[in-house]
């Protein structure tokens, strides 16, 4: 019966060193650390690459080497490097960046750093495909190192693991960060169209503003020659007004004038009135006097005659007294006679005085309906005052609104030949575009 003697497990040395070494995971990216949880990137994954950095850092020049024999096997590939750069430059940064991925730190800068790895990938027009390919390569490399400096298989698939998906994460967000960019260039070639779409649709609209501009530039100033003219005579109607009411004031004036001579006039025509009822009462006691004179001369006439009579009656005796009585009568007669002629002066002065008083009523009548008229006058007086300084007022208010009109239409003219200049340059400019 054979005897098998069981091998003992070789040592697990980079573990022992990954717990002495730091390793730290601290970004702020959310969407990286989604990453980072879904490939089960851990802590202690990166503290053993980083203990292990010390086995990779003496063989990376030959990693690099292999990277680049594959790559340059590629025609395309070549001719991108000898167009942008030099396989030296490159190797450099690469060594750089490879042993970046080993210090044992996914930080914000770790994920720039492959930001900035894209866009130069972009830039030179190196396809995805190309650098996920040398990639491949590297890993396989890598495994080898993996194997040759350590021969506990725990240890080796931890190494594998650990790797794996550093160069997982590493492929994951220069992708992630070449697709942006392939984005972005899709979004430019589409801002490209669009910009010649609308260069030609402002260049379009521009030449319609631009001539609309014009048109709108000869009517504003059309208008505002109208406004001015508006306002011209305006002012020569407010002239015309401030003229008329100041003629009114001095018809009102000498309407006030007038009215007082007429009421001084009434008045008067008051106290005539009063004079000629006592003068009419003094005709009828000059009347009344007549006539107890004449009553008075009819008794003495009749005295007279039986004088007369008795004298007769007397003979010689009463011759004296004869003579006397007839001298009575003659002179009764005679009064009688020129009380008769007073009479009739008074029925005279009585018509007349009757045609003054007619008269006096006449006139006193046309007083009052001249006071009457004088007062409708003086109403109608401050009637067109008051209209005629509400168009004083009116014409003042219009003429400081067309005034404002002018100066807004004057305005929209700067406006619009602001717009025409601007419009003639953006045409230019779209021309240009």
């Amino acid at each position: 019966m054979g005897i098998f003697i069981k091998s003992k497990p070789k040592k697990a040395i980079w573990f022992q060193k990954a717990k002495e070494t730091e390793g730290r995971l601290d970004v702020s990216s959310e969407q990286v650390k989604l990453q980072v949880n879904i490939i089960d990137l851990t802590e202690f994954d990166l503290k053993l690459i980083h203990a292990f950095s010390q086995a990779i850092e003496p063989q990376v020049e030959r990693v690099v080497d292999a990277f680049y024999q594959t790559i340059l096997q590629v025609p395309e590939l070549k001719g991108i490097i000898k167009e942008h750069s030099t396989v030296g430059k490159l190797r450099k940064t690469l060594i750089s960046h490879m042993l970046s991925l080993f210090n044992g730190v996914i930080d914000d800068e770790f994920v720039e750093l492959r930001t900035k790895v894209a866009r130069t990938h972009y830039r030179i027009g190196l396809q995805p495909r190309w650098y996920s390919s040398g990639f491949q390569n590297v890993q396989d490399h890598l495994q080898r190192i993996v194997f040759e400096q350590t021969k506990n298989e725990e240890e080796q698939q931890a190494l594998i693991s650990a790797i794996g998906k550093i160069l997982n994460l590493e492929q994951q967000l220069v992708l992630d960060a070449y697709e942006v960019e392939n984005l972005k260039a899709r979004k430019k070639n589409k801002y490209k169209e669009i910009k010649e779409e609308v260069s030609r649709k402002i260049s379009l609209v521009s030449e319609e503003v631009l001539n609309l501009s014009e048109e709108t530039d000869a009517s504003v100033k059309q208008l505002i020659e109208n406004g001015q003219y508006v306002k011209t005579q305006i002012a020569t109607r407010a002239v015309q007004s401030l003229r008329s009411k100041t003629l009114a004031e001095e018809g009102q004036h000498r309407m006030q004038i007038l009215t007082e001579k007429i009421q001084n006039l009434v008045v008067f025509m008051k106290n005539v009135d009063e004079k000629i009822v006592l003068l009419n009462q003094s005709f009828l006691s000059i009347s009344e006097f007549v006539k107890l004179v004449q009553g008075i001369a009819d008794q003495t006439n009749l005295l007279s005659l039986n004088s007369a009579i008795e004298a007769a009656r007397a003979g010689e005796h009463g011759n004296g007294f004869a003579v006397v009585s007839n001298e009575v009568r003659k002179l009764a007669e005679q009064t009688k006679k020129s009380i008769a002629e007073i009479d009739a002066i008074l029925q005279t002065s009585n018509e007349y005085m009757q045609g003054v008083v007619d008269s006096v009523l006449r006139v006193k009548e046309v007083v009052q309906a001249g006071e009457k008229e004088s007062e409708l006058t003086e109403d109608s007086f401050n009637e067109i005052i008051g209209v005629i300084k509400g168009n004083i007022t009116d014409s003042r208010e219009m003429e400081m609104t067309i005034q404002g009109l002018v100066s807004i239409i004057q305005e929209i003219g700067n406006a619009t030949e602001k717009v025409s200049r601007h419009a003639g340059i953006l045409n230019n400019r779209a021309k240009e575009l």
